[in-house]
């Protein structure tokens, strides 16, 4: 007798947490989805306001999970392109390890520069640049020197002193450093090269920060 009610206790502890966990999946699924899918919507609004693109193509990657863009300017730059790219707040049981694998919400925007860029330089997260981030091919033929913006160490690589000093004073100029991941002058393709972590407020704050640079090393 005693073995029935342990057992009935037990299984009955086992279906009131399976379905606890069931509900806080299904929450989680819509709560998660809700938010990807309005950050998404403002990062979006953000990079129209601050690029004023004549026109705007979006192709959305599953929803939730991000878009890519492509927007067609006018000035200094003829396109940009830009590839967001969320964790799954969607999903509770895979959001822990997004988590460890992609870190965190990634923002990638490409310049096509038209006017000339002879010089290469780069503005690295650190632990970024040696865990995550792309090689740099070139780095043996270029200065290295480390940057402090309040608490964050950040490298920077470039073989020009007027660029390296338009480098630091457009990070200087940023109101979350930290979210900086990749900066990147690339005269072999006349690109400019941003990753960040996307944040409300900030995108704006980038890519305005990003076309004032570019205005200044053109």
């Amino acid at each position: 007798m005693m073995l029935d009610d342990f057992l009935a206790r037990y299984n009955a502890i086992l279906l009131i947490f399976f379905a606890g966990a069931a509900v806080s999946i299904v929450i989680g699924f819509y709560w998660g989805r809700r938010r990807n899918l309005a950050l998404i919507r403002e990062f979006s609004q953000e990079m129209e306001t601050a690029l004023r693109p004549l026109d705007q193509t979006y192709t959305w990657l599953g929803g939730e999970i991000g878009f890519r863009a492509d927007y067609q300017t006018e000035g200094e730059f003829s396109s940009v392109e830009a590839t967001c790219t969320m964790l799954p707040r969607q999903s509770v049981l895979y959001f822990p390890i997004a988590r460890v694998i992609t870190g965190f919400d990634r923002l990638y925007v490409l310049f096509r520069v038209q006017k000339n860029i002879k010089e290469e330089a780069h503005i690295l997260d650190p632990w970024y640049g040696k865990t995550r981030g792309q090689k740099i091919q070139n780095r043996s033929n270029l200065y290295a020197e480390q940057i402090q913006v309040g608490p964050r160490t950040f490298e920077l690589l470039f073989r020009n002193s007027r660029i390296a000093t338009e480098m630091k004073s457009f990070l200087g100029s940023l109101e979350r450093p930290d979210l900086l991941k990749h900066l990147a002058i690339n005269p072999d393709t006349q690109t400019i090269y941003l990753l960040m972590v996307p944040r409300p407020v900030h995108v704006r704050n980038y890519l305005s920060h990003t076309i004032r640079l570019i205005r200044q090393i053109t």
